[in-house]
């Protein structure tokens, strides 16, 4: 009997270390509205449900349309959020739980960030916020008051990723040498035809992911390439 209630506690404990461990699934079910205030999350099935704190369960979140506002928010190391289709996010700042590619871009979403420091991690720069290949999606910072905080800066932090491959520039941002760093960007840290671009205009800086054009001299030898496959099919 003894092992009986034996067996059945352990069973009880591990059915409830699984379900703790289960990762939550938090849909945005579209329009425009407050990310932690508005009942219009699909959660694990079930619509009109509020998206609780990151940190109280292991999120699994994704938006594809609408503009959510928020203050700030800290993303735990088991936390994946998915910006998608025309959607964004408006706020101060994020911080980061140190996880790769727990923050994912893809299409033309948009990540619009109003605070001096716009993206922390207390815990390691490992490619946190990962772009999709081919996607048109940007992050704006608005704040310029601290340039040790720019997003050119952050480029240099490791914040960033292409398709999974962090981005860490030899070039730091001093404040003054943005062309450089766009220069040190598409030259060293082009990864799969893709590169990041830091634009600064109006006040704010913008990073984008940008195709690579191929070398003239490669675009020659692909026609030449083209040319004698035509020739040789003639023949």
């Amino acid at each position: 009997m003894k092992h009986k209630l034996l067996f059945s506690s352990l069973t009880i404990a591990s059915t409830m270390t699984l379900t703790a461990n289960a990762a939550t699934t938090a849909v945005w079910q579209g329009g425009d509205g407050n990310y932690f205030g508005d009942a219009n999350w699909t959660v694990n099935g079930t619509p009109d449900q509020v998206h609780a704190a990151f940190s109280t369960d292991a999120f699994t979140s994704s938006v594809s349309d609408g503009i959510l506002t928020f203050s700030s928010f800290t993303l735990g190391s088991n936390d994946t959020l998915s910006l998608t289709g025309t959607s964004g996010l408006t706020g101060n700042f994020i911080t980061s739980g140190g996880t790769a590619n727990h923050f994912q871009f893809s299409s033309s979403a948009v990540l619009t960030l109003n605070n001096a420091n716009p993206l922390r991690s207390g815990v390691g720069f490992n490619g946190n916020f990962n772009w999709a290949l081919g996607t048109t999606g940007t992050v704006v910072h608005t704040d310029l008051s601290n340039s040790g905080s720019h997003l050119a800066r952050k480029v240099n932090q490791g914040f960033f990723a292409i398709n999974g491959t962090k981005v860490n520039t030899v070039t730091t941002y001093d404040g003054t040498n943005l062309t450089a760093l766009n220069t040190d960007l598409k030259d060293n840290h082009t990864v799969d035809g893709y590169y990041f671009e830091i634009t600064e205009a109006g006040g704010q800086q913008t990073l984008s992911l940008v195709a690579a054009v191929p070398e003239p001299s490669s675009t020659a030898l692909i026609g030449l390439a083209g040319l004698g496959f035509i020739l040789r099919r003639r023949k």
